[in-house]
């Protein structure tokens, strides 16, 4: 029950980031047409930090170890806004994966384990 709460934590803070995001936009909302053919689009990663987990450390601990990151803290966890200065354009934002699975709760509550492969994607999200 626990680990639900924490996905739809964290889905809800991506979603309002998301949305922050588009409504900030002075560009036209896609029309339905168009928003078939984004939502078919791969995602792009422009820069990837690849790091060892270890046993009981989170995967924004490990982060903060080795890089400097400007992040928002929420009542569901944390959310990186920059890592070393690099800050996401539109329609993009940083994201986690472990072990080839992307994070489905906040970095700061993801503990890894020992020789976990952890990666920050710097990953574009729609055109």
């Amino acid at each position: 029950m626990k680990g639900r709460m924490k996905i739809t934590r964290f889905a809800a803070i991506l979603l309002i980031s998301v949305l922050t995001v588009l409504s900030c936009s002075k560009e036209e909302k896609p029309s339905p047409e168009s928003a078939a053919t984004i939502a078919e689009t791969p995602f792009v990663d422009s820069l990837i930090i690849e790091l060892t987990g270890r046993d009981s450390v989170s995967v924004f601990d490990l982060l903060r170890e080795s890089h400097q990151v400007d992040f928002m803290s929420s009542t569901m966890g944390v959310f990186v806004k920059g890592v070393d200065s690099v800050y996401p354009e539109e329609h993009a934002s940083w994201m986690y994966s472990v072990n080839d699975s992307m994070g489905k709760i906040a970095s700061d509550q993801f503990m890894t384990g020992d020789g976990d492969r952890v990666r920050w994607h710097l990953r574009r999200w729609t055109k």
